[in-house]
């Protein structure tokens, strides 16, 4: 298969990049001695996350990697919920304000 970094030139379709075994990586080539190009993220735009089995951390809540995938899920939901008509809530945002709301009870005096 030949990769063509220009198909994924204003792509709709959100993607997410996931290095597994870091690990085994870093035994292999310590820092320092790995001279690394352009990643398949890199060239088609996306988001990358680089996992190690060792680290209990790595989708912790606030670290960068949960934020990454975080962020994907919200560009998936986008994706799917656009152009829905008049009942599609444009951000995230909106979803999370509307779905606090809902949950707050009503007082009545």
């Amino acid at each position: 298969y030949n990769y063509d970094s220009e198909q994924f030139i204003d792509n709709p379709v959100p993607v997410l990049v996931i290095g597994t075994k870091q690990d085994l990586v870093m035994e292999v080539y310590p820092p320092g001695r790995t001279k690394r190009t352009a990643s398949i993220a890199e060239e088609c735009g996306a988001d990358e996350i680089y996992v190690d089995c060792r680290q209990t951390r790595s989708f912790a809540p606030g670290s960068s990697n949960a934020v990454k995938l975080s962020r994907y899920f919200d560009k998936v939901i986008e994706k799917k919920y656009h152009g829905q008509g008049s009942n599609y809530m444009s951000s995230t945002a909106d979803r999370r304000r509307m779905a606090s709301y809902a949950n707050k009870q009503a007082h009545v005096d």
